[in-house]
């Protein structure tokens, strides 16, 4: 299936691109798509073990354990704290 990733700041500055589009496989948990960034992008993984992502699936906050879907987006974004 196809799946549609953006990556926010400071996130997108680890593998050069804010969006790229990966293939999986079906039955693919985000836990499952994360592991596989991490592995193709080791400065990413960097990152998301400083600052875990807040993770959006479409407008929708979700976990690792989380269903991917075919054509659907998913984005990381860096957690804020405001004050």
């Amino acid at each position: 299936m196809q799946v549609r990733v953006r990556f926010a700041e400071p996130f997108w500055r680890s593998i050069g691109e804010r969006e790229i589009e990966i293939e999986l496989d079906s039955n693919t948990l985000v836990g499952d798509l994360i592991g596989l960034l991490t592995q193709r992008y080791s400065s990413l993984g960097q990152e998301f073990n400083e600052a875990p992502p807040v993770i959006f699936l479409g407008d929708e906050e979700v976990d690792r354990e989380t269903f991917l879907t075919e054509d659907c987006q998913i984005h990381f974004v860096w957690p804020l704290a405001g004050g």
